[in-house]
């Protein structure tokens, strides 16, 4: 029965053994920042520094600006701009019998179904 112990000690040890982690000696990265600690600071002036430095705050204020131009366009009653076009043709250079043809246009996109409220919702 002492046999079966003493083995049973030995693989926990080993076992054990395998679960140790060791810290590695060197930094992640290259470079080690050092922190300035400026008593004079605020909190609303950190978290306005903090906003001016981010990487992604440019990126923010893109997405909000093209959520406030989907929300403007999704107020609309139409879902495009108005155009207006005329279209005039004659055959006075070749037989010149005098006739013409003139052609006037108004186009105004209309929203599908549907489509102005999930403009809405998307913004």
């Amino acid at each position: 029965m002492p046999t079966k112990s003493f083995i049973y000690f030995i693989f926990c040890c080993w076992v054990s053994n395998l679960s140790i982690v060791y810290a590695e000696p060197g930094y992640i990265v290259e470079h080690v920042d050092e922190i300035i600690i400026d008593p004079q600071l605020s909190l609303s002036g950190l978290v306005g520094q903090t906003l001016e430095k981010y990487p992604d705050y440019s990126l923010i204020v893109a997405m909000q600006n093209e959520a406030n131009a989907l929300n403007k366009r999704g107020n609309h009653w139409f879902a495009g701009a108005t155009t207006a076009s005329m279209y005039y043709k004659d055959d006075f250079i070749g037989t010149d019998t005098g006739t013409y043809e003139v052609e006037g246009a108004i186009e105004v996109p209309l929203w599908n179904w549907g489509q102005r409220d999930a403009g809405l919702q998307l913004a």
